[in-house]
């Protein structure tokens, strides 16, 4: 897992367990070798004196989650199928994708 941060260092978690902290070099990237698992994972970076200094998770989709491409409209120039962004349903928040908004800002 790769994890870009402006930082002195970064630590990674999943779902609560430390994977490991790596001292950040000048292309701001911290690489982890780890095994993905449903849950959370969460990148925490850290300034020289060792303070947190910003916290990011990422949370895996849940059971109940659907992402649904459903055609529908009139088509276009005669055709039968017109096409639609894919929605997410089931989580947190229901939406459509844009290409402002994308579907991982949802859950």
């Amino acid at each position: 897992m790769e994890v870009y941060a402006r930082a002195a260092s970064v630590a990674l978690f999943a779902n609560g367990v430390q994977v490991g902290r790596k001292k950040m070099r000048g292309d701001c990237i911290a690489r982890f070798d780890t095994t993905w698992q449903p849950g959370v994972v969460e990148a925490v970076p850290y300034d020289v004196s060792g303070a947190e200094i910003g916290r990011y998770a990422l949370r895996s989709a849940g059971e109940d989650t659907q992402l649904r491409c459903e055609c529908g409209g009139r088509g276009v120039g005669g055709r039968a199928v017109a096409f639609r962004a894919p929605r997410l349903y089931g989580c947190k928040r229901r939406g459509k994708a844009t290409r402002t908004r994308p579907l991982e800002r949802f859950c």
